[in-house]
């Protein structure tokens, strides 16, 4: 008897070591679900998510959102979604609403964005972390079918409490500069 609790206390713990090894490699963020250690994402959700508010001006003719120098209020609001494994962007400017999804691509290692607003504007893009900001690179086209590329920095102030969105809107080559400023309501 005493041999069999042996090998039934060996097996359980054997099972126990293999079950764990088996286990994806992530880390629990506490709230937030499962995100991948070396994944910047969650740097970028922890600088991000909230509710935000911002006047802004429009850089550019867009159809069914605005007018160029057009300056409309707003809202952005940031949260993890799927567990922690993306951050979806809900956004209202103006008569504009609209919404974007980020979230780590392992394959290529970086944080991938997809976006669309009411205009039936559509862009898609990565995200990356240089330094103290977050630099953004998207392409994609407006409902009139032109194309558009965005080139954007994301830095922070005020102890991370305004978001200073800067870059530019590109349209038939012809660079469209832009800087939002945001302020944090919640976090």
């Amino acid at each position: 008897m005493k041999r069999l609790v042996a090998v039934i206390r060996t097996t359980i713990i054997v099972l126990l070591f293999v079950g764990q090894a088996a286990l994806p490699a992530t880390t629990r963020q506490t709230g937030k679900g499962a995100t991948p250690a070396a994944n910047p994402l969650k740097e970028y959700g922890d600088a991000v998510i909230g509710r935000w508010l911002a006047d802004v001006t429009w850089a550019t003719d867009y159809p069914g959102v605005g007018k160029k120098g057009e300056k409309v209020s707003g809202y952005s609001v940031y949260r993890w979604t799927a567990d922690g494994m993306g951050i979806e962007e809900e956004f209202v400017a103006g008569k504009v609403s609209g919404r974007s999804l980020a979230v780590w691509d392992a394959g290529a290692k970086q944080i991938r964005m997809f976006g669309v607003n009411s205009g039936g504007n559509y862009s898609q893009g990565t995200i990356s972390k240089q330094g103290a900001k977050f630099v953004g690179a998207e392409a994609g086209s407006l409902s009139d079918g032109r194309k558009v590329e965005y080139k954007w920095e994301i830095t922070f102030e005020d102890g991370g409490n305004t978001l200073i969105s800067a870059g530019a809107t590109i349209i038939n080559g012809v660079s469209n500069p832009y800087r939002d400023v945001f302020r944090r309501v919640s976090k």
